[in-house]
Formats: C-alpha cells, sequence, structure tokens
C-alpha cells in the first residue's frame, strides 16, 4: 500500500524534500533554543495576569512546544503536526517585526543602524515565508483541514502582535506632588560659575547640583536633582534610543541667588527645576529642598531621585526607619553577575524591604529586614561607621512619590522604586577610603535584566531632605 504522505510530484527529487526537512529542523531548534534562553535570563515571579510573565515564560513555553511539534513532524509520518508548525514561524515573526516598527516608531527608524536592522529582518521574514510556500508544494496531501490552518495562522499571528506589546512600558505610576515653587532668573555664564562655600563644612558646586558636606566625621556628597540618564521616545528598550535623545536636554543654570546661610539656584532642563541649600556654622543640620517640573511623560531605563556618597575609612552600615533595629552592611557588589548588591523598597502594600540579591542586582532576593512605611510617612536613614551613628538622611517625599508598580526588569515582587547602596574601593588623597554609593529613584529598572524604561507622570517633584550630623567634626 503506497504512503499517502508523498511528495508533490514523481519528478520532484528525494533530495530536495531531504533538504526542505533539514531546513526545518535548524529553523525549530533554533527557534527553541532561543525561547529557552530568553526564559533563562529574564526575570521571573510576576502574577499569572502581568504582561512579562506571558513575555518571559508564557510565549517561550509556547515557541518551544511549536518548535517540537514541528521537529516531530519532520521525522514522523506526521507531517500534519509540520502544517500545522510550519507557518508559526512566519507568520508570528512577520506580526511581531510589523507591530513592533509601528508601536516603536522613534526607537526602531530612522537611524542608519535600524535601517541595517530592518532590511535583515525583511530578509529573515521572506526567507521564512518562500521556505514555508515551498514545504506546502511539496508536501501536499495532509488530513488538515484549510479552516484548521487558517485558526492557527491567525493564532501565530496575535502572538507576533502581542510579543512587542509586552515590551512596551505602561504608564507611569509616580506620583507627582502638589507644591508649586518659583524661580528667578538671570543671565548667567554657567561657565564662570564657582563652587560656592556656604559653612566651612559644606560646599555647593551649582553647575552640577552637588552639595558637598559632612555627614558626622565622614564626607559626604549629594545630587537631590531629579535626573534622568537613559530615556526612551516610545517606551521601549533605551537600548535602541536614539543617541540624541537617550540622555535629555542639558541642565543650565538660569539664576543664582546666595544668602548668609542660603543658596537657591534656578535651572533649566525638562522644563524648570530649582535647589535650595540652608544651613549654618552653628547648626549640624543641612537641609535641601530641590523642585523639578515635567510638562510631559518621561520614559527612562536609569534616573535618580537623590544621589548619596560617602567616604570612609572603616566599615560602614546603614539602618532605616520602618526597621531600626537592623542595621545592614553596606558591601561591595558586582556587575553584571557576582557579589550580590543589597537595596531597599517599598511595595505596593506599604512594606519596606532591605532585600539581597542572588548574583549582581538579579533575583531572587532575600529579604534582610522589613517593616511599614505609608506614603504619608518620610524615610529616616541612619549611616554608621565603625558601629557610631554619623548622621541621619530625612527624605520627606520619596514614600509619597514613589511608584509601587512592578518592575518589568526585576521580577519576584520588586517593584520600580529603589534604593541601591554598594561600596567601593578607591583612594582619595593618597588616603585607602570606601566609598558608598546610594541611587534612589522614584521609578527605575536599573535592578534586574534588560534595558526595559518605565515612566515618571507629569507634575511636579519635590524632595526635601536634610542631613543632621550625629557627631560633629572636631
Amino acid at each position: 500500500m503506497a504512503n499517502q504522505y508523498t511528495l508533490a510530484t514523481p519528478s520532484q527529487s528525494t533530495c530536495q524534500a531531504t533538504l526542505l526537512s533539514l531546513t526545518w529542523r535548524l529553523l525549530f531548534a533554533g527557534y527553541a533554543s532561543v525561547a529557552a534562553i530568553w526564559w533563562y535570563i529574564e526575570p521571573q515571579g510576576f502574577p499569572i495576569l502581568h504582561s512579562r510573565f506571558w513575555a518571559n515564560s508564557g510565549i517561550p513555553f509556547l515557541v518551544t512546544v511549536v518548535a517540537l511539534l514541528g521537529i516531530i513532524g519532520v521525522f514522523s509520518r506526521w507531517r500534519q503536526l509540520l502544517k500545522f508548525s510550519a507557518p508559526a514561524l512566519s507568520a508570528a515573526t512577520i506580526a511581531a517585526a510589523i507591530t513592533a516598527r509601528l508601536l516603536f516608531p522613534a526607537s526602531l527608524g530612522g537611524r542608519i543602524e535600524m535601517i541595517v536592522l530592518g532590511a535583515l529582518v525583511i530578509g529573515w521574514c521572506c526567507f521564512l515565508l518562500l521556505l514555508t510556500w515551498l514545504t506546502f508544494r511539496h508536501f501536499k496531501e495532509w488530513p488538515i483541514s484549510r479552516w484548521g490552518l487558517a485558526l492557527a495562522v491567525l493564532f501565530y499571528i496575535g502572538i507576533g502582535v502581542l510579543v512587542p506589546w509586552t515590551q512596551r512600558s505602561a504608564d507611569a505610576t509616580t506620583h507627582s506632588g502638589e507644591a508649586t515653587f518659583s524661580v528667578e532668573t538671570s543671565d548667567i555664564d554657567n561657565q564662570t560659575v564657582e563652587p560656592i562655600n556656604l559653612t566651612t563644612q559644606v560646599t555647593i558646586r551649582p553647575r552640577e547640583g552637588i552639595i558637598a558636606g559632612q555627614c558626622g566625621v565622614i564626607p559626604i556628597n549629594a545630587w537631590p536633582l531629579l535626573t534622568f540618564y537613559s530615556r526612551s521616545p516610545d517606551r521601549f528598550w533605551t537600548l535602541f534610543s536614539p543617541g540624541n535623545f537617550r540622555g535629555g536636554p542639558p541642565r543650565t543654570i538660569t539664576g543664582l541667588t546666595q544668602e548668609s546661610n542660603l543658596v537657591t539656584v534656578a535651572y533649566a532642563d525638562d522644563d524648570i527645576s530649582r535647589l535650595q541649600i540652608k544651613t549654618n556654622d552653628a547648626s549640624s543640620v543641612l537641609a535641601i529642598e530641590a523642585f523639578s517640573k515635567l510638562t510631559r511623560p518621561i520614559y527612562s531605563h536609569l534616573n535618580s531621585f537623590t544621589q548619596l556618597q560617602f567616604y570612609a575609612q572603616e566599615k560602614l552600615t546603614v539602618s532605616f526607619s520602618p526597621a531600626p533595629d537592623a542595621q545592614v552592611e553596606i558591601l561591595q557588589s558586582d556587575y553584571p553577575i557576582g557579589r550580590p548588591a543589597r537595596l531597599a523598597y517599598v511595595d505596593d502594600d506599604d512594606r519596606f524591604r532591605i532585600v539581597e540579591a542572588t548574583s549582581g542586582e538579579k533575583g531572587p532576593f532575600k529579604t534582610l529586614a522589613e517593616g511599614n512605611l505609608l506614603p504619608e510617612e518620610p524615610l529616616h536613614f541612619t549611616i554608621f561607621t565603625a558601629g557610631e551613628p554619623m548622621c541621619q538622611i530625612t527624605l520627606e517625599d520619596w514614600a509619597a512619590q514613589a511608584s509601587r508598580s512592578l518592575s518589568p526588569t526585576a521580577g519576584w515582587g520588586v517593584p520600580q522604586n529603589a534604593i541601591s547602596f554598594t561600596l567601593s574601593g578607591e583612594s582619595r588623597s593618597g588616603e585607602a577610603l570606601s566609598t558608598a554609593f546610594f541611587n534612589i529613584t522614584l521609578a527605575g529598572t536599573g535592578i534586574g535584566r534588560g534595558y526595559d524604561s518605565v515612566g515618571h507622570a507629569p507634575g511636579i517633584y519635590q524632595n526635601r531632605m536634610t542631613i543632621e550630623s550625629s557627631v560633629k567634626k572636631n
């Protein structure tokens, strides 16, 4: 009895059919390998209704199943499996490519490297279409309904359309405040603005927006202005952002006033910002107030609400007010893998957690200490050296403005807000010092894997911060 699965015409060579089968085997194995690698490197721990669960787990699993069915169809007499699987690669790939181009026009268009990439993608899609057509020509007599095949193709197209959408950032969920502020402007040559010595221990560098002071007996540098380092024009990965857009407009001084114990600096950046520093020699409290106005949402990968840098020659530890009894040592960490990073965050249940990553800044994350932090509450944290408190930093507005939405790059329940702290060794004035670095964000994706962007909603962001020394320098 003749095999019902025969070539389309007797004149077609077995060699051609073998070549088709081998090509499909390689393609299916390649797609399955890419899906497995994607599943392995992408963060997990998302709820089943979250788009990243499907992007990082569901769709890679589906791609692997379709590829395995296709390989079975190539190797066996059950060619109908191949007929279901063969259109999957071309339909899903073409749908994903078209959707991504329409969804991310700024990130994926215009530049020469994107034109080259687009040409490669078009060429690949044409190759998949040709291969699918040749396969349907060679292997005709398959017991499969045309309606069944049409439904399968529509399903693959739907998956292809869905994939780019899972990589688009959701709407911004930071909470800008209701505060208002004004700035006084004047003609200032930014290149001639010199550092200002507000007191014997506090120096302000207006051009960089840096305040250098004392945390007890150890030096501290503070950057309190909301700053974006890598942006996306259309909510895609910042890796694909046009170079002229990624960093945003430069921040320039538009006004500067100084009184006996008060300095106010006005800036032009995304809109306007203002930095005000107040203290005097008789006070152990350095009061800082920063305002930044955003007129539109900004989607970014890396940014900072506040950055702090401490220099010490002894072990540094930190405690946070939601868990005041836990002194957490500030340790060195590696990137992208290696010694684990430590960070803190507040989740959507107003639970403040101090955690340690598994490798680098990647999860799963182990909880070191935790407590409650309501949005209206200030966050206090104390820096210790050799077990002695040096200073207390208070952030009045961080908890109220921080996004509680899940980070697309961190996984495992970690939100977009984060306070990351790490230690690095460096030499300063010939002395071996430890440098502790804190990066405090309202919404970012510096934790975890990937270059995804998340949003800051438009509005006015206020950063009222105090640095109160517990030990005065002799």
